[in-house]
């Protein structure tokens, strides 16, 4: 009784921490503003319906996608006997799930990955996506692979592009016009330090291989949170982390001018580390996030729910909307018009969620 009465206590402040949050940042007049974007929300069919098999339990750090009129999970992580404060070890995949848009099922593919993998990032192309990066238990990854399809069946191609310079894992990435970005990240799981790298790849000219770009002025971080819109890169959040010292949390938030090559630091607070943002013309909105470390417990009151709108032009935020569902983190979202998919992820420290959430942005 004593621990569900404290377990309440948590889940009740970490509600009523949101709330004032979202009062203090957006009230005026004695009157808390209404958010300028409506935001559809339901779910579609869950991993859960993969019965027995230990991926229905969810996945972290799993690359995602779209090819056609399937939706596609592919490697990822999570704790598939025991959680973390009961002993459990972290298990990594290589398999590939997939869901069809009109049958709404899931089912697991024949193929698989070369190896298991997690913690890359993903980034949609026309014909089907990349999944760049990652690590293993052991390992960070160099390797770019390309999933599309060849008369029903799935390629896994991992020569047609070029590979990462360095090996790197828990990085921010996005996609401008032909270019793909990436950001920060860590390059070993031994000695597990953020980094300040910074590189792009012209799809336009792939051979020329990962070009290096000037960083951003501010610490080293993994785990952050990026997003492209016109021909400017935006990077938000994440943490500074090196072997045994202390992890430091950020809340800062930069954007970079692809054309000139620029940074300059954006004013205000983003803390959104570990969560997923995509754009929606001047909007970025911002799905969930981490807001604060806490331990590792049965007793964590999950990840923010909340749905933060950032304006670009104006460079201020937007009144935010509180989700009904959980919103995880370390995971990817995959956009189709103004539809979003939340792939699966990490809703507190060590639970995955089978749940995909959806939603359809609308403006007031």
């Amino acid at each position: 009784m004593m621990k569900r009465n404290l377990h309440t206590r948590v889940l009740t402040v970490a509600m009523i921490t949101q709330m004032i949050v979202s009062t203090s940042l957006y009230a005026g007049n004695g009157k808390i503003a209404k958010s300028t974007m409506i935001i559809d929300w339901k779910t579609i069919q869950s991993l859960k319906s993969l019965g027995q098999s230990p991926l229905s339990r969810g996945l972290a750090g799993a690359f995602s996608g779209r090819i056609g009129k399937h939706l596609y999970i592919i490697g990822g992580a999570n704790f598939d006997k025991a959680y973390p404060w009961e002993g459990g070890k972290k298990r990594w995949y290589r398999e590939i799930l997939r869901y069809g848009l009109s049958s709404d099922r899931w089912n697991c593919c024949e193929e698989t990955l070369p190896g298991e993998l997690a913690y890359g990032a993903s980034i949609q192309l026309r014909d089907g996506f990349l999944c760049i990066g990652g690590c293993n238990k052991t390992a960070c990854s160099d390797l770019v692979f390309y999933l599309t399809m060849d008369n029903d069946r799935i390629v896994v191609d991992s020569t047609r592009f070029p590979r990462l310079p360095v090996k790197l894992a828990n990085m921010a990435a996005t996609k401008i016009k032909n270019c793909i970005y990436i950001l920060g990240g860590q390059t070993s799981m031994t000695d597990d330090a953020s980094t300040n790298l910074f590189y792009c790849l012209d799809l336009n000219n792939p051979k020329a291989g990962w070009q290096q770009l000037p960083s951003w002025p501010g610490p080293s971080r993994g785990y952050a949170v990026c997003a492209g819109q016109g021909r400017s890169l935006y990077l938000f959040s994440g943490r500074s982390y090196s072997g045994n010292q202390p992890t430091t949390m950020h809340e800062d938030g930069y954007v970079f001018d692809t054309r000139k090559q620029t940074w300059r630091r954006l004013k205000g607070h983003f803390p959104v580390m570990a969560g997923t943002a995509i754009a929606q013309g001047e909007k970025l909105v911002f799905l969930g996030g981490v807001e604060q470390l806490l331990p590792t417990t049965p007793n964590h009151p999950g990840f923010s729910r909340l749905v933060r709108v950032y304006d670009t032009r104006k460079e201020a935020f937007d009144p935010p909307i509180l989700s009904p569902y959980p919103l995880s983190v370390t995971t990817n979202t995959v956009v189709i018009g103004n539809t979003f998919y939340i792939m699966s992820g990490e809703i507190q420290p060590g639970i995955r969620t089978p749940e995909i959430i959806t939603g359809t942005l609308k403006r007031k």
